[in-house]
């Protein structure tokens, strides 16, 4: 592109903005996705998720961030961009094509100057031509057509998996049938299945920070790569001798160039863990009459990798247990009567790592050796090649498999990677630690076992015939030393009560007499005592058993308590202090005391150093500032939707394709500031619950449950449900050890085993969508003094107070202060609903599917949640107006509103008089009760004349009537002649005029009575 001043004539400029195509552009700069008429995405300025392209009105708008828009291409560069004017023409211009100085630059100049793409790089470096690549998707027409593709695609990927311009390299995945394999994740669309390969890996890591070369989608399964000769031949039923499997999908297409028919798979590490083989496997081989399997290994099959505190055996230990599932999958095979020679191999010259090295660089225009020399080391006694090297494990015992990675042994593998393994200060190698001893060169345990340490005796003696007889004892008492200096121990956790604990360092973890048992057993067998572990394998229960190990010593441990004034995350490596000012980050080697395994989160963050949102409370306003980082969080976006109550101001219900959606409304409503507040009120009691949640100290003169309603008003018994209420909740199973309780089950109360999975590490419990007049009195004391737990065959226990959140698509019933100050709600709008839900808003599911940064962005949230809290705690609360309601409705139920509503309508008739024919009219109790009876007769069981009162003064403060206005004490009671009277009127009574009493239908003679029978 042009970047030197130039003059632009003014024509030139015209003719510039004229060729511009604002899609075109805007599309450079953003992932956008149809939806309707408009193209959604993030917004390339501000990075907020409400970033909307009109093609067809050419505007562009970002809705929840910057809120920039305009309606053509130099603006949205400009503004959106950040270019100057002249740059934006410049950048149109080169964009297409249009000339402005004599300095035209020439097609065959581009073409040299123009970066090589990185699709063409991998397929060039693997020796693949483009018209090689390319594969022919048949479309489902009257003319069975035929369109040609590329199975490497020059693009990149969205968070959606929508391929979209980009360089890096998208892989598509075909079936046997020669067209795209479709997978459907956790009930989602139907998607075509696609792999990528990351142009920059360190751009793109996953939860545990490692960079990602490759990625495939979530739930998308294990597949094989499938070349294109493969399809052919199965599809022609041609002999293939042998198939060749091998770690890629490259690899797979050039070895079947050059006369090996292979198949990729997903990675070593996929293809080991991986609960099942693709069963495609056996269609080939059927089909294929293949005689033999050859597991093809890069070059550098037995390195060994130590890093992030792994074993040093890891590496190995992954390609030994992909190479025996391979043996025994396919041995497996002669249970049908189909025999295979089952073989691994690799290339012997390690400058070559893959198969595509070896074709491409050491056999150039040679490439047709390869085959012959796999042939060759097949028949060769010692599978040995030119080229390559095989082994034949058709029926080889998994220990001379673990040879080959010298996993037979420790002194073996330390002997096999004594270089390696020399520099290192100290490494794992299965359970125990090592470290190389300079003095006397040579491995010894990092933490020797001690005389006293020895758990068993060696006895010597000579029989009556003089033979040397040996007896080894196992010794309790040195067991114990052994266990203790290695962790294990008891933790008395109630009065009387012991659990088996292990401490590393300050992170402690439950365990079991049956992992304690294991470890001692492996600890045996790795030092090489083979005498002593046969007595243990003998007498292992006796010795080990749960009777015995109570025996342990005692651990008296001291954890990190938060207090009220701070928090702490904890973290793989780390844990932060979190106050309401500051984050403060320190290693997690540096805790003063201990802390629980499964407190600590499974992830290394990065503080962004500042809080995700900054919240001041001014003249009874919120106010907020979202930071960058902020406005590309999901989940911070998640709260947002959830407390805009706004929204159909500025969207509408859309139909296309007979699939409804939501799309901008042409002509949005004004936003009010009491609209802004709203949303920012419900917003920042999120933000509040979350770190109230969080919070583990205790203030027991504060302790409240998070109640979790729907914002928007709706009939008892119809339930707005996926609001996301849930979701909100589930949040924190991401982050403390949380138990969720079936909110449906009947007779929750009566449940004595309810808790039964509760203990003392429980942070929170959830009530997930609690039923109809949930009974919240039942979790009084709950809240506010604690639990007791009854674990079936255990003693019943007494636990502090956990922290409860209940998910309710109903109010929940009571009133009073006693519900009131144990409660602390929080609103959801119906932003998402039957026709949007989370998934198809984001595009993907939240935790499930997010990377590297989502996580992080998402753990910084979080303690901006807990900051919030301890800044202003629960006194700022949701308005509550809408919450009444609901309770009100809740109590009075549908029926009884429905027949209030036309009695005591309000609405004024022809004569100006309202409709309603008992409003402003005094009513006998019975009559009314009656009338009520007649409309509806069932209620008779649920609804006696003391209830039906009661909801009549309920429906008096729903629908903003007076109750017995006239009534001259404080019992607010109309009698005369001994019968009891009900008055509800509106604006409109005359208390001066004499009231007319109604105590039979000859009362209203003349009236058209509701519901009369």
């Amino acid at each position: 592109m042009l970047s030197t001043p130039v003059y632009i004539p003014k024509e030139t400029a015209e003719k510039i903005k004229d060729a511009a195509v604002l899609t075109d552009i805007v599309q450079d700069f953003a992932v956008l996705k149809k939806q309707g008429s408009s193209m959604v995405g993030d917004c390339p300025h501000c990075h907020a998720k409400k970033f909307t392209l009109t093609p067809g009105k050419k505007i562009y708008k970002c809705f929840s961030g910057c809120e920039k828009g305009g309606n053509n291409a130099v603006q949205f560069l400009t503004e959106m961009i950040g270019k100057t004017y002249q740059e934006a023409l410049l950048y149109l211009a080169d964009r297409y094509n249009i000339a402005i100085t004599e300095e035209k630059k020439t097609k065959a100049t581009k073409a040299k100057n123009r970066k090589m793409k990185f699709r063409d790089q991998q397929l060039r470096d693997s020796g693949i031509s483009e018209k090689e690549q390319k594969w022919f998707l048949h479309k489902n027409d009257a003319n069975a057509t035929q369109v040609e593709a590329d199975r490497y695609q020059a693009a990149s990927i969205d968070r959606n998996w929508n391929v979209v311009a980009g360089d890096d390299m998208v892989l598509h995945y075909l079936g046997l049938d020669g067209q795209p394999i479709k997978y459907k994740a956790n009930g989602a669309r139907e998607q075509m299945l696609i792999r990528v390969r990351w142009a920059n890996p360190d751009l793109h890591r996953s939860k545990d920070g490692n960079p990602m070369k490759y990625q495939s989608p979530y739930g998308s399964g294990s597949h094989l790569w499938l070349p294109n000769l493969i399809i052919k031949a199965v599809k022609q039923e041609q002999i293939i001798e042998t198939l060749y499997i091998c770690e890629g999908e490259k690899k797979a297409d050039k070895m079947c160039l050059h006369g090996m028919p292979a198949v990729g798979v997903m990675g070593i590490h996929n293809f080991a863990t991986a609960n099942s083989m693709p069963a495609v496997f056996e269609q080939i081989i059927k089909k294929c009459a293949v005689a033999n399997v050859m597991f093809v290994l890069d070059a550098d099959w037995q390195d060994i990798s130590v890093k992030n505190g792994k074993p040093a055996d890891t590496r190995p230990k992954t390609f030994f247990k992909a190479v025996m599932k391979f043996r025994d999958y396919f041995y497996s095979y002669s249970g049908s009567g189909v025999y295979l020679n089952i073989y691994f191999g690799y290339g012997k010259n390690k400058a070559f790592k893959g198969m595509d090295d070896v074709l491409v660089r050491e056999l150039k225009e040679k490439e047709a050796q390869l085959a012959e020399d796999f042939k060759a080391a097949m028949i060769d006694r010692e599978g040995s090649g030119e080229h390559v090297q095989v082994h034949k494990i058709t029926e080889m015992s998994d220990y001379k498999l673990k040879e080959f990675w010298y996993l037979h042994s420790n002194p073996a593998f330390l002997n096999h990677y004594r270089e390696e393994l020399k520099g290192l200060h100290e490494f794992k190698l299965g359970r125990l630690r090592w470290r190389y001893n300079e003095n006397e060169d040579k491995f010894e345990l990092a933490q020797k076992i001690l005389p006293h340490e020895q758990y068993w005796t060696k006895e010597e003696w000579e029989d009556r015939g003089g033979n040397n007889r040996v007896k080894y004892v196992f010794n309790y008492t040195n067991c114990r030393h052994f266990l203790r200096n290695r962790g294990y121990g008891l933790y008395e956790h109630q009065p009387d009560q012991f659990r088996f604990i292990h401490v590393d360092s300050k992170i402690v973890k439950e365990t079991t007499a049956q992992k304690i048992r294991r470890y001692v057993m492996e600890f045996t067998e790795e030092i090489e005592e083979k005498d002593v572990l046969e007595v243990l394998l003998r007498g292992g229960k006796q010795y080990l058993g749960p009777d015995k190990l109570s025996d342990m010593y005692q651990r008296d441990l001291q954890f990190m308590q938060s207090d009220k004034d701070c928090m702490f995350l904890f973290f793989k490596t780390t844990y932060w202090k979190i106050t309401a000012n500051d984050i403060e980050q320190r290693p997690l080697s540096e805790l003063p005391h201990y802390v629980w395994k499964d407190k600590i989160n499974d992830f290394e963050p990065t503080y962004i150093g500042k809080p995700m949102v900054e919240v001041t409370h001014e003249d009874k306003k919120w106010k907020l500032k979202i930071a960058d980082e902020g406005k590309a969080c999901d989940m911070l976006q998640f709260y947002n939707n959830t407390s805009m109550f706004h929204w159909k101001k500025l969207q509408k219900l859309a139909e296309d394709d007979g699939k409804k959606y939501y799309d901008l409304k042409s002509n949005t409503e004004e936003i009010t500031p009491q609209d802004i507040q709203l949303h920012r009120s419900h917003l920042v009691t999120k933000m509040i619950a979350a770190g109230y949640v969080m919070h583990d100290y205790r203030d027991y003169a504060n302790m409240k449950a998070i109640v979790c309603m729907d914002g928007i008003e709706s009939e008892v018994g119809r339930s707005q449900g996926g609001t996301g209420k849930s979701l909100w909740s589930l949040q924190f199973e991401q982050l403390v050890p949380t138990e969720v309780v079936d909110g449906k089950k009947k007779n929750i109360e009566d449940d004595n085993h309810l808790y039964e999975l509760v203990d003392e590490r429980t942070h929170l419990i959830i009530f997930d969508d609690v039923r109809v007049n949930f009974p919240f009195e039942w979790l009084f004391s709950q809240i506010t003094r604690g639990v007791e737990v009854n674990p079936k065959g255990e003693r019943r226990t007494k636990l502090p107070p956990k922290k409860f959140i209940i998910n309710t698509n109903h109010a929940i019933n009571g009133e009073g202060n006693s519900f009131r100050r144990r409660q602390y709600p929080i609103a959801f709008s119906d932003y998402y609903n039957q026709y949007r839900t989370v998934g198809d808003d984001f595009g993907y599911q939240l935790f499930h599917e997010w990377d590297n940064r989502q996580w992080n962005l998402f753990y910084n949230f979080i303690a901006t949640c807990i900051q919030v809290y301890l800044q202003f705690g629960l006194d700022h609360r949701i308005p509550e107006e809408d919450i009444e309601r609901r309770r009100q409705r809740q109590n009075m139920g549908e029926k009884f509103l429905d027949w209030a509503n036309l009695v005591f309508d309000q609405e004024p008739d022809h004569t100006g008089d309202p409709i309603g024919i008992f409003l402003n009219k005094t009513c006998e109790r019975n009559y009314l009760y009656g009338k009520f009876l007649d409309a509806f007769p069932s209620e008779r069981r649920y609804c006696d004349s003391r209830q039906f009162k009661e909801k009549l003064q309920v429906y008096c403060e729903y629908a903003g009537l007076a109750y017995n206005p006239t009534a001259k004490n404080d019992r607010l009671r109309i009698k005369s002649n001994g019968k009891e009277y009900f008055l509800l009127t509106n604006n409109q009574f005359d208390a001066s005029r004499k009231a007319s009493y109604i105590d039979n239908d000859d009362d209203l003679r003349g009236m058209n009575l509701p519901f009369n029978k």
